[in-house]
């Protein structure tokens, strides 16, 4: 909930009409002071301020490389090749055989 809420403060129409932006950061404190150890401080900065953006750029670099490690496929994890040494070619020819009993029946029925 309390991501949700520094999100809303953060969304860019959150102080449009008083011509402000708010910089939004969430402080941890002590579980001994309070059950929920989170606090979030908001600072109204003029709208345009230089130093939100240069800070929302830097975040939004972090979070593009963090995401793109996430989503990289490891070179552990290659498709697995079928093993021709288990194969069993019995397998082959029941498949075989029930697809062409299955087709000689079709074109029987369909004849009639």
């Amino acid at each position: 909930m309390d991501l949700l809420t520094a999100g809303k403060m953060m969304a860019w129409s959150t102080g449009l009409s008083a011509g402000v932006e708010y910089s939004v950061k969430m402080k941890l404190l002590d579980e001994k002071i309070t059950l929920q150890n989170r606090l979030i401080v908001c600072k109204a900065l003029a709208r345009g301020h230089r130093e939100l953006d240069t800070k929302r750029e830097e975040a939004h670099i972090k979070l593009t490389r963090a995401y793109a490690r996430a989503h990289q496929v490891r070179s552990d994890t290659k498709p697995k090749q079928p093993n021709l040494k288990t194969f069993d070619p019995n397998s082959l020819l029941l498949g075989v055989g029930i697809g062409l009993a299955i087709s000689f029946a079709a074109m029987r029925i369909s004849r009639q």
